[in-house]
């Protein structure tokens, strides 16, 4: 996706600036990586389109902002600006706001939501499998520490696409075969990129952020550090990125705990679902990830329940 590119002619860029026609395609060279140049051309437009708003306060919203590269490089940019990221961004953010127009043209009181878990709880049934009872985050990262993925569950489901430490699958992001294992469960493209969650604290001691940066609804995809590279490169796209979200007490208290105890400040952190599935939203769709994969644990820790695949 992101290999060597040649530049493109200087006549042909400038055409290309103008809008692509159908004569024009024939003069782009076949070795050109239409990925890597489809983001550049996006990158190059989107801050055309928004500098002149520099000294005023950003929103950004809609489809596009879910590109979090650009994201990231808006921040950067644009860092003594005061700029958000709406994290509802996709069609479904409609609804949140026509509600929020219909309250202040009827001069209601509207309160901000504080975090997007907004959807609905999972609570545990009986089921075929095993169901260990008062079980504390320190098992949990004991099968962690052994390489194990595990299905993280807890208080109401994420808003929007990102899963955000309520419906996660997570894993040690040091292991050299993570990608591979993680992808053995999601049956999902190779070449795709993995999230990772982290400590807010330590977010700059990875990542190539501002001290004041922060990224709680996993909005930006910043560059690694070359630690970071070198310790967990399954978290790292080819181009240097990760998309990270920021973890801290009062944002996700018991993911919070989790990477407290956990070996590192941050760990791997994707969608709870099988490819072509929706992310997991009750107790049979776990089932069904459980016996349609090798996923063995999920951990219910509003409950204190691990769910363990029966295998006998």
């Amino acid at each position: 996706m992101y290999s060597n590119t040649i530049n493109l002619p200087a006549k042909l860029l400038e055409k290309l600036k103008q809008g692509i026609k159908k004569e024009d395609i024939k003069e782009i060279p076949f070795t050109l990586d239409g990925a890597k140049t489809c983001q550049k051309f996006f990158e190059y437009e989107y801050l055309n389109l928004v500098e002149q708003y520099q000294d005023k306060n950003m929103v950004f919203t809609g489809g596009a902002t879910l590109n979090v590269v650009n994201n990231y490089k808006l921040q950067r940019k644009f860092s003594k600006s005061n700029i958000y990221f709406e994290p509802i961004c996709g069609d479904e953010g409609n609804s949140i706001g026509a509600a929020y127009t219909y309250y202040i043209k009827n001069q209601k009181q509207v309160f901000p939501n504080k975090d997007v878990y907004l959807g609905q709880e999972i609570k545990t049934k009986e089921s075929d499998h095993i169901l260990k009872t008062n079980v504390e985050v320190a098992e949990v990262v004991d099968l962690l520490n052994k390489g194990e993925v595990m299905g993280f569950i807890q208080g109401k489901a994420e808003a929007g696409p990102r899963a955000l430490g309520n419906r996660s699958l997570l894993l040690d992001p040091t292991l050299k075969n993570a990608k591979d294992k993680m992808n053995e469960i999601k049956k999902r493209e190779k070449f795709r990129p993995f999230a990772c969650s982290i400590l807010e604290k330590n977010y700059k001691e990875f990542f190539y952020v501002n001290e004041t940066d922060k990224s709680p609804f996993m909005m930006i995809a910043p560059q690694s550090k070359e630690k970071t590279k070198v310790m967990t490169p399954s978290i790292v796209h080819v181009d240097g990125t990760c998309r990270v979200q920021t973890v801290t007490e009062d944002n996700n208290k018991n993911l919070f705990e989790l990477l407290t105890n956990f070996k590192l400040p941050y760990i791997m952190n994707t969608s709870f679902n099988l490819a072509g599935y929706p992310i997991v939203e009750t107790f049979e769709d776990i089932l069904f990830t459980l016996n349609n994969s090798s996923l063995k644990y999920v951990y219910f820790s509003d409950e204190k329940k691990l769910l363990v695949k029966n295998v006998s």
